[in-house]
């Protein structure tokens, strides 16, 4: 399983961080610092760019909250072509000054992660598609496609099939971050709308619904 302790730096952003700290000094002490000044400013933008908050997670466990940072582009009924099922598609799109950590919508086991998209998928704006595919103790199936362009190696996932995660647990990074969306049973309760702010492992897209069954034997009420 993924662990949930993180710096608050991304480790993603380690090497180009030391790469750039290592050309500001040679500059600082080779030439005069104002020459380095750009490079330190340059290492401060990085900084911010690459910073990994921690973030409250609710304490709903049938809550579905967001894998990323962003706005809400749309919500609406749609085919599921990963799984075979109608699903409830909320569309998200990350900003370049969100943050880049991608959380697990839910808490349960890793079925599948798929690299590549199905064929009926195929478009020519994006190398392909990559899918998370994970299922609760109630087999409520949850799906997170990330939308990958050209520089598809900005993209990493630390979540494999049969890990079990956590709900907003850390499970991957996508620096500069693109769209992604969510797939949820189509009898969830939607709490999001087009044009919403939300945050990783923060923000409830959904409240899964599970109908309660009567405790066999039970003594009925009195009327």
């Amino acid at each position: 399983m993924p662990s949930n302790r993180y710096p608050i730096i991304a480790k993603e952003g380690w090497l180009i961080l030391l790469i750039v700290a290592l050309l500001g000094l040679y500059l600082l002490y080779k030439f005069m610092p104002s020459y380095s000044m750009p490079v330190w400013l340059i290492l401060l933008g990085l900084l911010y760019l690459l910073r990994d908050p921690k973030r409250i997670i609710p304490s709903s466990p049938l809550a579905v909250v967001s894998p990323v940072d962003g706005v809400v582009e749309s919500v609406s009924r749609q085919k599921d072509h990963w799984i075979g099922r109608e699903a409830i598609r909320i569309r998200i799109r990350m900003n370049v000054n969100n943050t880049y950590t991608i959380r697990s919508p839910i808490e349960g086991k890793v079925v599948r992660n798929w690299s590549s998209e199905p064929a009926t998928l195929g478009s020519k704006d994006v190398i392909h598609r990559h899918a998370l595919w994970i299922q609760s103790d109630e087999d409520d199936d949850i799906l997170t496609v990330i939308y990958i362009g050209k520089m598809a190696s900005r993209l990493r996932c630390y979540a494999y099939p049969g890990e079990r995660i956590g709900q907003g647990q850390r499970c991957g990074y996508y620096f500069l971050g693109g769209v992604v969306e969510v797939y949820l049973p189509v009898d969830s309760k939607i709490k999001v709308a087009e044009g919403d702010q939300v945050l990783s492992g923060s923000s409830v897209l959904g409240q899964l619904v599970h109908q309660r069954t009567p405790l066999s034997g039970a003594i009925p009420h009195p009327g």
